[in-house]
């Protein structure tokens, strides 16, 4: 019986022989895909970009492309690949399924819409090449994936990331406002941090525009500089609507201050905010994702000589016959 499988289907390569491996490697790839998912959870509902959440997304989204494009190239059943598109699917929206949304199950066809491309794009090219081309697999695979990753998360955020605030989460504000830090201080500001409150920023801008007399100055005179530069700064952000108490950071006044702004667009524009949300996310997603594209084949080649040099997977020509059709 399994001679005439192997016949009719054109040799050993056109069959999955080890089912073992097989499923192995397809629980490989759906756990990939739930560590990813969970870190996307982080990100969009648990409180907004920070280092960790970075960390664990960019691992994820590796281990995932990775373990995705060795499946295309080692799963042959295409009703395994389907199968474990599913489960890799399910694996990547299972943390949001409690919020389901008309926008979720939008982002969840769309992903599993786009896996399935991945999976398609990927086997035509085995089909069409003479020779397996690890990276010519990759290239019709990975940006396909990546397309669909990026409009499953950037819908997620608009549906679920905000958690009632107009644009973006005051800890995700924070974590893109954070690189800038470096550029104020060499303005002057030596000590400047996102994070300190308002009399400590206060005093460094009395370091900066007093210098050395600041700094040998009597407690006394220094404090009363601090409140005087507190005072000052607690004026000019009342133009602007903000008001602000000394235990309050600068990052904190900046994000209420566009919050402020947010709610005083008329709400003809708010109906525009999610759509740019969506565009932005989507574009900032997509781009890292191709920079994360540029990693996965060569490190998913490695791993795909190592399985080859392991024996778990081999290399062995194909006898095929085919229907034509001739003219005459």
């Amino acid at each position: 019986m399994a001679e005439d499988l192997l016949t009719r289907g054109g040799g050993q390569s056109s069959v999955d022989v080890s089912r073992v491996r097989v499923y192995g490697m397809s629980t490989v790839s759906v756990l990939a895909a739930l560590f990813f998912g969970f870190g996307i959870r982080e990100m969009i509902l648990g409180g907004g970009l920070n280092g960790g959440n970075v960390t664990m997304n960019v691992a994820g989204a590796l281990l995932f492309l990775i373990a995705f494009l060795l499946q295309v190239l080692l799963v042959k059943s295409m009703k395994i690949q389907m199968t474990v598109v599913g489960l890799e699917a399910v694996s990547l929206a299972l943390f949001f399924f409690a919020s389901w949304s008309w926008l979720f199950l939008l982002a969840f066809v769309l992903l599993i819409g786009f896996l399935s491309l991945g999976v398609r794009g990927g086997k035509r090219e085995i089909e069409n090449e003479m020779k397996v081309s690890f990276f010519k697999i990759a290239r019709h695979t990975v940006p396909k994936v990546i397309t669909g990753l990026s409009l499953f998360v950037s819908i997620l955020y608009v549906a679920f990331g905000s958690s009632g605030s107009p644009l973006i989460g005051q800890d995700t504000f924070l974590a893109m406002v954070r690189p800038s830090e470096p550029i104020v201080r060499g303005f002057g500001l030596k000590d400047f941090s996102w994070d300190m409150t308002a009399p400590q920023f206060a005093q460094s801008v009395a370091e900066f525009q007093y210098g050395s007399a600041f700094a040998a100055a009597t407690p006394a005179m220094q404090s009363q500089a601090v409140a005087q530069i507190t005072s000052q700064l607690r004026a000019q952000a009342a133009q602007y609507g903000v008001v602000f108490k000394n235990t309050d950071t600068v990052g904190g006044v900046f994000y209420a201050y566009m919050v402020g702004q947010y709610n005083s667009l008329p709400t003809s524009y708010k109906s525009w905010i999610p759509i740019a949300v969506f565009v932005l996310t989507f574009l900032t997603v997509k781009g890292l994702g191709s920079i994360a594209g540029w990693f996965v084949a060569p490190l998913g080649y490695i791993i795909f000589q190592l399985l080859l040099a392991s024996g778990f997977a081999h290399i062995q020509l194909e006898q095929r016959s085919r229907e034509v059709v001739v003219v005459g």
